[in-house]
């Protein structure tokens, strides 16, 4: 059997047990677009994919080895994608 790792299942308590972060934490982490998690019409509770926890592992992974903060990654991001999209797609 095929697992859907795009399809919502996580929720807030869940992944913030996962990644061993807050709640606010993982807050801040949708607040700042570093993750979108997908909003139930019921609630308005957020709920996360298995992708979405990999990618925040990376995400604090990188943010922990080279000791910087959220704003600094998502610049380093924002570069990265501005740099594939000049290469890739002008």
């Amino acid at each position: 059997m095929l697992v859907d790792k795009n399809k919502p299942f996580y929720n807030v308590t869940q992944v913030s047990e996962i990644l061993q972060i807050s709640a606010d934490r993982l807050r801040t982490y949708d607040e700042e677009k570093l993750v979108v998690p997908t909003r139930q019409a019921k609630g308005n509770k957020r709920l996360y994919s298995e992708l979405d926890v990999e990618w925040l592992k990376d995400v604090r992974a990188i943010i922990a080895k080279e000791r910087m903060n959220i704003y600094s990654f998502k610049l380093g991001l924002n570069t990265v994608i501005r740099n594939m999209e000049s290469k890739y797609w002008d």
